[in-house]
């Protein structure tokens, strides 16, 4: 067992990543804040901005986190694999629409979708962590149940949001993205006060 240095893959890469999913959410809350609060409907250089960055720094911390996770796959050992985990995403993304559309009359947008994306791409970190030995089984456990939390909050406030105040509307925008935002900071300190201890025949190369 060694400790895994960040400049090293694939630590650099699950941190980071998180990191970018973070700086992400909390692009995406300010500019919420600042579009839910303009009067006169003109649109801001500034708010235009930080909502283009918030979905490039998403974008790239998906396409981080998804190499990464292929990265280490082959080291997942048993016969449960992270594709499964993305196989099952999928499906629950296809069931969450129909449910959605069908029983709570909530039209396709995007939060649905970077929300299943989140979550799918998030469970199978947590797996990984767990069988790579990144983290014990009560934080997996733990993390794994928060996860689902987080997943199940955003779908709920996603399905509110129009059958609720318009002043409670900006709250409910803001919930999922913060404590999506809040989880994976956690999960972050957690993975650095562990200080990743790998196997020594997992790669370490970039």
């Amino acid at each position: 067992m060694k400790n895994l240095s960040f400049f090293k893959f694939p630590y650099w890469g699950i941190i980071t990543g998180h990191m970018l999913f973070i700086l992400s959410g909390v692009f995406y809350s300010i500019y919420w804040i600042l579009n839910y609060y303009n009067q006169n409907n003109k649109t801001h250089i500034f708010s235009s901005l930080l909502f283009i960055l918030s979905l490039l720094v998403g974008i790239l911390g998906t396409i981080l986190l998804v190499y990464t996770l292929a990265g280490i796959s082959d080291q997942i050992t048993g016969q449960f694999k992270i594709w499964h985990i993305i196989l099952f995403s999928v499906v629950f993304f296809i069931l969450s629409l129909f449910i959605t559309s069908k029983v709570f009359h909530r039209q396709f947008t995007s939060e649905i979708f970077f929300i299943m994306l989140w979550a799918g791409i998030e469970i199978s970190c947590i797996y990984a962590f767990y069988c790579l030995n990144w983290f014990s089984v009560s934080q997996f456990i733990v993390s794994l149940s928060l996860a689902f939390i987080c997943l199940l909050v955003g779908m709920v406030c996603y399905i509110i949001h129009y059958k609720i105040p318009e002043k409670e509307r900006f709250i409910n925008g803001l919930v999922p993205y913060l404590v999506i935002s809040l989880y994976m900071l956690v999960n972050t300190i957690i993975l650095f006060v562990n200080k990743i201890p790998v196997k020594d025949n997992i790669s370490t190369g970039s």
